[in-house]
């Protein structure tokens, strides 16, 4: 068997069983699964909600149901990126482990905020695997403090068609990075003015922080900042990050001269490279 395989779940292990030789290289935390709330739109105009929502999701439960161990918890920036790790937010509301507390509270700030009684959303999400387990999960997850969710199904084209008028009322999205630097993910997805900007955040203090991240030169100081803009961001909470997903690669010794790219989208090149046989 020759060739060249991307892998986004646990795939290589069996692939691994059967082809003993095939070699096998990780891309840590290079995508994330993100429920977005618009927060000009009723209920998530209020930070209590949408803090609830913070508080409900078992965020191990995706790793462990949606990607089979093989992804990590995080925060808005990931750790592979100088966000906060898992062993860090460990002890963190959102993440404390059993969930009873954060979920306690959870019900506590609906209540607080007039919706103890639960509300009901529908939510936009991509149609097939693994879309429609992680869509499924996070339903069940949010049943726990109440809050409804109405599954809205859609193909790749029709999701982002929905999605760029801003046509939903809340929104499950899976995304890769081409470029494993938060310059890739951030800017597209917080600021002010972006068309991916989903959860319709505007924040003139992120939009600086992001800028001044960009053009940091010195490592530990753009990590700073980067916690920074993290903090801030849980502090607005216009999206929830159930969890970030790893990318496998894997190849087999026929391919001589092959050359692990960057990332699993970037600077892929054959043109070096040959088979024995």
């Amino acid at each position: 068997m020759t060739g060249i395989l991307v892998f986004a779940t646990a795939g290589f292990l069996t692939l691994e069983k059967e082809e003993a030789a095939a070699y096998v290289a990780k891309y840590p935390e290079l995508g994330w699964w993100n429920f977005v709330m618009p927060i000009d739109k009723a209920p998530w105009n209020d930070i209590r909600v949408r803090r609830a929502v913070y508080l409900a999701v078992d965020r191990p439960a995706f790793v462990k149901i949606i990607e089979q161990g093989f992804g990590s918890v995080g925060s808005f920036v990931p750790p592979v990126m100088g966000g906060f790790t898992a062993d860090e937010l460990k002890d963190k509301p959102g993440f404390k482990q059993p969930k009873d507390a954060d979920r306690a509270e959870a019900k506590r700030l609906l209540q607080e905020a007039g919706q103890g009684n639960g509300f009901s959303t529908k939510m936009l999400h991509r149609t097939g695997e693994p879309f429609q387990s992680a869509a499924v999960l996070l339903k069940s997850e949010l049943a726990n403090v109440g809050i409804d969710v109405e599954l809205d199904p859609r193909t790749e084209a029709d999701l982002y068609e929905i999605a760029y008028r801003g046509a939903y009322h809340s929104f499950m999205i899976r995304t890769a990075w081409k470029l494993p630097d938060p310059d890739g993910l951030l800017p597209a997805n917080y600021r002010s003015t972006s068309v991916r900007n989903y959860s319709h955040l505007l924040d003139e203090e992120t939009d600086k922080l992001i800028d001044q991240q960009s053009t940091t030169a010195d490592p530990a100081k753009r990590k700073e900042i980067l916690r920074e803009i993290d903090r801030r961001m849980t502090e607005r909470l216009p999206a929830v990050t159930t969890h970030w997903f790893h990318y496998m690669t894997a190849w087999w010794p026929p391919n001589v001269q092959y050359t692990k790219p960057l990332t699993f989208t970037t600077n892929v090149r054959y043109a070096g490279a040959w088979l024995k046989r």
